[in-house]
This record gives structure tokens, sequence and C-alpha cells, in this order.
């Protein structure tokens, strides 16, 4: 019996405990939120900026201090303006950290012929490596597909489109994503919930939506999720090359606003598009990730293939 009281006693300061985090993480969560909300920040931060979110900001050190330090009351005013005020340098930390592991997931040493980046400033500041990250020449692939194909099929419920995904080609199911698509990809800052949260009713803040109520906002994790995709990267050096331009300046904006169309040369069988016959055409973007068989008779997204820019 008294081996019984003193496991239950037990049971219940963890429990206690445990609701005495969730109120605090809740807490901080809700003042991030407004904070973030303020219309001061959101012209300081636009939404097109990296910047942490809630799961983020819950696991940083400085907050998971205050959240677990001794005691039995909720976080007190005093420190919850203390930290809403070093909020500014908490994400500016966290941004620079974070930029930092996308370039180490490019420039990774494990990855053979890396001679194409000799020309980018490898130990610059965190802008400079920003800028890298912009050049089109950097492409990143999903390597988990089942949280982002839910918002796709969401988007195609809402529009009356039938969606499989099963007869796609990998090349399909996993899209190649350049900046700043893979830094707000949904796979990276999104999980399944796992059974025991749900039965325990933790993280219930982080829920994403009543319609999926199955995920929760994790934090950001590109370097897991995403992996850097040599091979896309090459193919669109090749288009760079075609059309004239340098790889090691050309970004992704300056790609969008020339809008070139590219013919693949496998496809002419080594012709240029003279105007004696019909060929294909492609957006730089769609040419990096041309369909392989059976849809088309040859495969053009390889390493070899050359284009012609029109």
């Amino acid at each position: 019996m008294v081996s019984y009281m003193e496991e239950a006693r037990n049971l219940r300061v963890e429990n206690e405990r445990f609701l005495l985090y969730r109120r605090r993480r809740t807490t901080t969560y809700n003042a991030y939120l407004e904070w973030r909300r303020k219309p001061t920040n959101l012209m300081k931060y636009p939404a097109d900026m990296l910047m942490p979110g809630p799961a983020d900001i819950l696991e940083l050190p400085d907050v998971q201090y205050l959240i677990k330090q001794y005691g039995n009351e909720n976080i007190s005013e005093e420190d919850m303006e203390d930290l809403v005020a070093d909020f500014p340098a908490l994400t500016q930390r966290w941004t620079r950290e974070k930029i930092q592991s996308l370039y180490r997931a490019v420039e990774s040493p494990t990855r053979p012929s890396w001679d194409w980046l000799d020309n980018v400033t490898y130990f610059g500041d965190t802008k400079k490596k920003e800028e890298t990250l912009k050049l089109a020449a950097i492409v990143f692939r999903c390597k988990r597909q089942s949280i982002h194909w839910l918002y796709e099929e969401k988007w195609a419920k809402d529009e009356g489109i039938p969606v499989s995904h099963a007869a796609d080609p990998p090349d399909m199911r996993e899209p190649c994503m350049w900046y700043p698509e893979f830094l707000f990809h949904p796979c990276c800052t999104t999980i399944f919930t796992p059974h025991n949260e749900n039965r325990a009713g933790e993280h219930v803040y982080l829920r994403v939506h009543k319609e999926y109520s199955y995920c929760r906002r994790a934090v950001w994790n590109v370097p897991d999720r995403l992996e850097f995709d040599e091979k896309a990267s090459r193919i669109v050096r090749n288009l760079l090359d075609s059309a004239g331009l340098k790889w090691e300046r050309t970004t992704v904006e300056e790609m969008d606003k020339l809008d070139l169309r590219f013919v693949c040369m496998k496809c002419t069988f080594g012709n240029k598009c003279d105007g004696s016959r019909r060929v294909r055409v492609w957006p730089w973007r769609d040419a990096v990730s041309i369909p392989p068989p059976p849809r088309f008779v040859v495969s053009c997204s390889d390493l070899l293939t050359r284009f012609h820019a029109l």
C-alpha cells in the first residue's frame, strides 16, 4: 500500500508538472503570435522572410529555461515582457543558424565534384550565403512526400480536380524547389502527431487545422526533410550555358524575369529550332524536370542533354 501511494504521488506530481509546462508553453506561444502580428513587425519582417515559427520559438534554449524554471506558477508578466523584448535578437540568431545549415547542405564535403562552387564564397557572412542560395543552380527536392501532398490534394479537392499520385514518376512526386520555395515547404515545419501526444492532449496549440487534426507544427527542419539535387543543379547549369548566362551570378528571380524558353537537343536529334519542324518548347523550370519515359520517348532530364535557348 505504501509503495502504491508513493507511485500515485509521483504520477500526480508528474502530471501537475506536465500541465504547468503546457500552460507556460501556451502563454509563450500566444505572446510570440501577438508580437509577430504587430503592424510594425509585419513591415520589418515581411511574409517572404525566413522567420521562426511558434514551434521553433518554444524550443529555443532561452525559452526552454523560462518554461522549465522552478516554481508552480505561470510565467510572470515581468519575465514575459523581458522575453518579448528579446524576440528580435532571438529571431535574428535563429535565422542565421538556419541559413548556415542550409548552406552546409549545399557544400557538403561528402558530395563529389563540387568544383562548380569554387567561385562562390564559402565562409562569407550570412547575407552572402543567403545570396548564394538564391542562385538558379541551387535546387532542392523533398525526401518526405506525405505532408506536402496533403496540401496539394486539399487544393485539388477545392478545385474539383481528381488526384492520383500513384502513377506519377518520382520526379513529379518530388518536384524541384528553388529559393524561396524550399524555405517554406510544408514538410519542413509539419509532422504527423504521434498517437501518445493525441491521447495526452500535448501540443494542442500547435495543431495545423481542424481538417488536419493528425498534423501539428514542428521545428523547422530543412536539412533532414530536403536534399540538395546535384543532378537538377547541373541541368540548370546546362540551361544557363545555352543562354549565355553565368550560373555563378544568375538568380532564380532573374531567370523568371527573363522567362526564357528552351528546346531539348536530344528530342530534335541535335538540330536547333530553325522553324522547319515542330518541337516541344519548355520553360526553364519545366526543362529541369521533363518527365521520363513512358510519357516521352526519351528522357531529357540528364546531365548529357544540351538545350537551345530561344
